[in-house]
C-alpha cells in the first residue's frame, strides 16, 4: 500500500485526493460527479439511484486500482433533512464499503468534526479555514471551481485526519 486516499463521500459529488506516502506529494485530485436522469424520461427514482451508484462505483474503482492504499473517508454527516438525503448518504456509504471489501483495501471513517479538528485544531472550523490550511500543507494544482473544490478540500480534511489518527497510516509511513 503506497497511498493514503482521502474521500469526501457524496451521492452526487465525491471528492478524492490521493497522497503518495513515500514522497508526501499529492498525486491525484478529482471530484466524481453523478447526474440525475432527466425527469421527462419517466425513470423511477430507485432505478436512477442504481444507475448513479454503478457510475460512482465504477469511477471510484478505476481510480483506486491505480493507487492502492488506505482509504480514509469523511462520513456524510447526518444533518441532512428528509428521507431522500439520508437514503442517498446510506447508498454512498454502502457503495464505498463494498468497494473497499472488493478491492481488499483497508478503510477508516471519520466524522466531519474529527476531520476539521485534525486540520485546524477546532472541530467547529469553517470550510474556508480548512481550505486555507490544506492549501498551505499540500502543494498541488488545486481546482478553481467552488463546487468541485469544496469536495476536494473536504477529502483533503479526511486525508489529514488519516495522517493524524490512523494507525495504518503510521505503520505505512514508518516504511518510507
Amino acid at each position: 500500500m503506497k497511498y493514503l486516499i482521502g474521500i469526501d463521500l457524496s451521492f452526487r459529488a465525491t471528492g478524492i485526493i490521493i497522497l503518495e506516502i513515500k514522497s508526501n506529494n499529492i498525486v491525484y485530485i478529482d471530484t466524481i460527479r453523478t447526474k440525475k436522469e432527466n425527469k421527462k424520461r419517466k425513470i423511477r427514482t430507485a432505478d436512477d439511484d442504481m444507475v448513479q451508484s454503478m457510475v460512482m462505483a465504477r469511477s471510484i474503482i478505476d481510480i483506486l486500482k491505480k493507487y492502492p492504499g488506505v482509504i480514509i473517508v469523511e462520513l456524510p454527516h447526518g444533518g441532512a433533512r428528509g428521507h431522500r438525503a439520508h437514503r442517498c448518504m446510506g447508498i454512498a456509504t454502502g457503495v464505498m464499503g463494498a468497494i473497499a471489501e472488493i478491492l481488499k483495501y483497508p478503510i477508516e471513517f471519520y466524522s466531519q468534526s474529527e476531520c476539521k479538528k485534525a486540520v485546524t485544531g477546532n472541530k467547529n472550523a469553517s470550510k474556508i479555514e480548512v481550505e486555507n490550511i490544506i492549501r498551505k500543507k499540500f502543494h498541488a494544482d488545486w481546482p478553481q471551481k467552488k463546487v468541485i473544490s469544496e469536495h476536494i478540500f473536504d477529502a483533503g480534511s479526511a486525508l489529514v485526519a488519516g495522517i493524524e489518527y490512523s494507525q495504518l497510516y503510521r505503520l505505512l509511513a514508518v516504511d518510507k
